[in-house]
């Protein structure tokens, strides 16, 4: 009804998702009619993590959705972790900046909002709306943070309904389980 359909991510999507880590937790989000999936990108990242997937719109501008590590933050990692048990919402964007950025880092003065939002699945969610028109949502589970991160150009952003979809986009991301 409003342009937009479920992607799921595959069941049997595989990729080089590194040495000792757990099976990759089947996630989803709303994709509005334009934008493609491009490329297989598993295995490419920065540092620990991995870009899991990426889509673009010549006239919305691009998401990724990154698979990274927490071991770094808590280990052994508890059966039940959320994205709080890592630490604050600064903290988590912080520590993060280099994943969703291809990076460079993230400081306070980039973040423009953040908030916290309960999923589906009661699961914890950090939103955030950064300088450089990127939005991002942030959650956990199992050993591994899942990152899903909107980029516009300045062109992108500023046509009509670009922004409102980006976040659109952004706030239907869950991770099923």
């Amino acid at each position: 009804a409003d342009g937009m359909s479920v992607y799921p991510r595959p069941a049997g999507k595989t990729g080089n998702h590194g040495i000792g880590w757990g099976a990759i937790e089947p996630f989803s989000f709303s994709v509005p009619a334009g934008w493609e999936e491009v490329g297989g990108f598993a295995g490419e990242g920065y540092g620990g993590q991995e870009v899991d997937l990426k889509f673009e719109s010549k006239s919305g501008g691009r998401l990724e959705v990154v698979l990274a590590p927490i071991r770094r933050f808590i280990d052994p990692v508890p059966e039940n972790v959320s994205i709080k048990d890592i630490g604050s919402q600064l903290k988590v964007i912080k520590a993060f900046g280099p994943e969703i950025t291809g990076g460079d880092p993230i400081d306070e003065e980039d973040i423009m909002s953040m908030s916290i939002v309960e999923g589906p699945n009661g699961r914890p969610y950090y939103t955030y709306d950064l300088t450089k028109r990127m939005v991002v949502s942030a959650t956990v589970l199992g050993d591994r943070a899942y990152l899903i991160t909107l980029k516009a150009s300045a062109g992108q952003w500023r046509k009509a309904g670009v922004k409102e979809e980006l976040y659109k986009i952004r706030d239907s991301f869950n991770v099923l389980k």
